[in-house]
């Protein structure tokens, strides 16, 4: 079957292919004059909707990545201000150390001064480093300084604890600063050690000691000394001025003790000699309402602070002095026209040579025994002839028929030649408990220290002269000359090292380590049985089991520090001046 094409159908047919020609000419003239495809929804709404989708990921994208350009500039300012920051920190750490040497002069340490403000100035100018006029170290408060210098020296953040965030894509926002609080946190780590609370009245009347006290990798000495003066006896006959009994007991009211107030300035006193007074601070907190205080030591530096205490009686020197021979070590004899000599001197000066006469003479039918000062002193040959200065100065005893003197007679003779040697200027004489010796005694020259709890222990053995005696005749008897030497010498000597007591630090509960007791070079500890020891700290513990045998120092050192592997330190400690 045939269709046939009208005229009429082809000339419709050409028209609407030429408007719908012309309609898409104008579609695309509209498209070439705007620049988009489509200028409203209508015009294809699937297209022009997957079309702002897109344009609107593009718009974001611009901005995630303006925001990561600025993000990378602000870190990048942060990280160089704060480089700067830790380099001024560190050095003046250093100069802080540094300013603990001793030796430096006083304008060495005003150079050092300056140089930790300068350092302080970097630190608190990098601190407020601003880009295009914002603070970024201030928090979200980038128009306010955040760290500003106080009239005291330090330094306060006045800025907020919040970071500013940047959007870096659709789900993720970023910090892109640092708040002053991350840089110097209030609640940083802080290494102190506290005391026990003591009473407001509490004193220390122990031994004299050495502390060692640990900041980081620095060990630092302190000495706490005995505030003990051994001068019970009141000696007659010198306008009562008190002098040392050299009895080497601490006899009621010859120890004044020592405050916790004092403590702590012997230890903040130590520390400044050594110039260690920054890194570390003794201070009192006191609760006067409750009636109690407290000792705390603090570390400045952020190091771990510690303390152990060795007691160190070897510190202060004693007076020297020469015990004479008792009634068991060779009984005295005199007979008729017997005459001895006894000299002292102190410090090996002539010119303080002081001498006594004893001369034995028959009276009646009684030996007399007289023990004289002499007259004058200082010259070279005694003559024992010439008067004393008083009766005072003269002392007799009746020895019976003479000979061999007995014990309750050598008493007497020992009670009064210690009576006239103590006549002697800068000389202390007295009796052992039972009479029975004579213990003489070269006094402390000088002025004693004001301050009686900071002494300078170079500077006080320079009061403490040497003791030389002499004698002839029977006198020989009395002292315990050597080798057929008729003079001997005594010397000031320190204090005797006692160990039998707690430290301060360790009846105030502030130690950090437990110490051993002191072994001589080459010592020993021998285990006859298995020994077991535990060391707990905390929820930490460490077991040590020895058996029989024989172990150096350094083997339970090392067994030690094996058994508390990761938190147990062991050190050895030799005191080369013992």
């Amino acid at each position: 079957m045939y269709s046939r094409l009208t005229t009429s159908t082809m000339y419709g047919s050409l028209m609407d292919s030429l408007m719908q020609s012309q309609r898409n000419l104008q579609e695309l003239q509209k498209q070439i004059a705007t620049g988009s495809k489509y200028t409203k929804l209508s015009d294809n709404p699937a297209a022009v909707a997957r079309s702002l989708q897109i344009q609107s990921a593009l718009n974001a994208n611009d901005k995630y990545q303006t925001n990561t350009q600025n993000a990378v500039t602000m870190l990048r300012h942060s990280d160089s201000a704060l480089n700067n920051v830790l380099d001024a920190a560190q050095a003046i750490r250093a100069l802080i150390i540094q300013a603990g040497d001793g030796t430096l002069t006083s304008d060495q340490l005003t150079d050092i001064t300056a140089q930790i403000e300068a350092n302080k100035k970097v630190m608190l100018d990098n601190l407020n480093t601003r880009i295009a006029g914002q603070y970024i170290f201030g928090g979200t408060d980038t128009s306010t300084r955040p760290f500003v210098e106080m009239p005291d020296g330090s330094i306060q953040y006045q800025g907020t604890d919040e970071r500013i965030q940047y959007a870096v894509n659709d789900e993720l926002l970023g910090d892109v600063s640092f708040a002053g609080s991350d840089i110097v946190p209030e609640n940083e780590d802080s290494y102190f050690i506290c005391s026990h609370y003591v009473p407001l009245d509490w004193v220390w009347t122990g031994r004299e000691e050495k502390v060692q006290i640990t900041v980081g990798n620095r060990t630092l000495s302190v000495f706490i000394p005995e505030d003990w003066k051994d001068s019970d006896y009141t000696k007659t006959n010198t306008d009562d001025a008190n002098y040392s009994d050299t009895n080497g007991y601490r006899d009621p009211n010859e120890v004044t003790g020592i405050s916790l107030t004092d403590l702590a300035d012997i230890v903040n006193s130590a520390l400044e000699e050594q110039g260690a007074d920054m890194l570390v601070k003794a201070y009192i907190e006191t609760d006067y309402e409750a009636g109690r205080q407290q000792l705390i030591l603090k570390s400045n530096t952020g190091e771990k602070v510690g303390i152990t205490g060795w007691p160190d009686t070897d510190y202060m020197p004693t007076e020297a002095a020469v015990t004479t021979l008792g009634f068991s070590d060779g009984a005295l004899s005199f007979s008729d026209g017997d005459e001895s000599k006894i000299s002292i001197m102190t410090g090996n000066d002539p010119s303080t040579e002081r001498k006594i006469a004893m001369r034995a003479k028959k009276v009646d039918d009684n030996l007399i025994l007289t023990i004289t000062r002499a007259y004058d002193p200082t010259m070279e040959d005694y003559d024992s002839s010439l008067p004393p200065y008083n009766d005072s100065d003269v002392a007799t005893i009746n020895l019976g028929d003479g000979g061999t003197i007995d014990e309750d007679t050598h008493k007497l003779i020992m009670q009064a030649l210690a009576d006239k040697v103590n006549g002697i200027n800068g000389i202390f004489a007295r009796t052992t408990s039972d009479s029975d010796k004579i213990v003489i005694t070269a006094e402390r020259q000088g002025q004693l220290p004001a301050d009686r709890l900071h002494i300078n222990e170079a500077e006080e053995a320079l009061h403490y002269p040497s003791l030389t005696i002499s004698a002839e005749g029977n006198a020989t008897s009395i002292f315990p000359f050597e080798d057929g030497s008729t003079t001997l010498t005594a010397k000031s000597e320190n204090r005797k090292l006692d160990h039998s007591h707690m430290d301060v630090f360790d009846v105030l509960g502030m130690e950090t380590a437990m110490k051993s007791r002191e072994f001589a070079p080459g010592e020993t500890l021998t285990v006859t049985d298995q020994l077991h020891w535990r060391i707990m700290s905390g929820g930490k513990t460490a077991d040590l089991k020895l058996n029989a045998g024989t172990y150096t120092l350094e083997d339970i050192a090392t067994r030690l520090k094996n058994a508390g592997a990761g938190w147990v330190e062991v050190t050895l400690s030799e005191d080369v001046n013992d």
